[in-house]
């Protein structure tokens, strides 16, 4: 599979809605307005927060505007949060909370779960001879049990903790 940034970015801009610090009305070139996902840049600046990007610069350290620019993840500079007016946008929240609000047949939430695997099948291979996988299903631990849950789509989503997210990918097979 293609873990890479720039695989993704089409599908994160399509969903984020950025509102820029300052009320202006252009957006980074990194960034959309109009997603569900409300994005924005911090409006607590602590009062260190200059003296550290600052020292970090004379240091050698690039300053970085935007660590979504694909020529700009490392460096220093001020993060982008998931908050909109003192409110953090979960994506428990954002994208599970419509589904539980509206309980579509095919919506099945499992809580205090792990998941173990992400089950895959090769579909075909990519132009540099790598494979190209279809996802249709996870193996997951709920209360000591192994269990199976097998998708009618290819959309998969986990929701919790980032280390546990991250750790998915991993064991599916995804490089970081």
């Amino acid at each position: 599979p293609n873990w890479k940034w720039e695989a993704f970015l089409d599908s994160y801009l399509s969903i984020e809605d950025y509102a820029n610090d300052k009320g202006e009305t252009s957006i980074p070139s990194y960034h959309k307005q109009g997603g569900i996902l409300k994005v924005s840049r911090s409006t607590f600046i602590d009062s260190m927060a200059p003296e550290f990007i600052s020292s970090a610069i004379q240091y050698g350290i690039k300053f970085t505007e935007d660590f979504n620019d694909p020529n700009g993840r490392e460096g220093v500079g001020m993060y982008d949060f998931n908050i909109r007016d003192g409110i953090r946008d979960s994506a428990a929240r954002v994208f599970l909370g419509p589904l539980i609000k509206n309980q579509p047949k095919n919506f099945n939430l499992q809580i205090n779960c792990q998941v173990k695997r992400i089950l895959l099948n090769p579909i075909h291979e990519l132009h540099d001879g790598s494979p190209q996988y279809h996802a249709y299903g996870v193996e997951y631990e709920q209360n000591g049990e192994l269990k199976t849950a097998l998708l009618s789509i290819d959309r998969i989503t986990t929701v919790g903790r980032k280390f546990e997210n991250v750790r998915s990918i991993i064991v599916a097979g995804g490089a970081i």
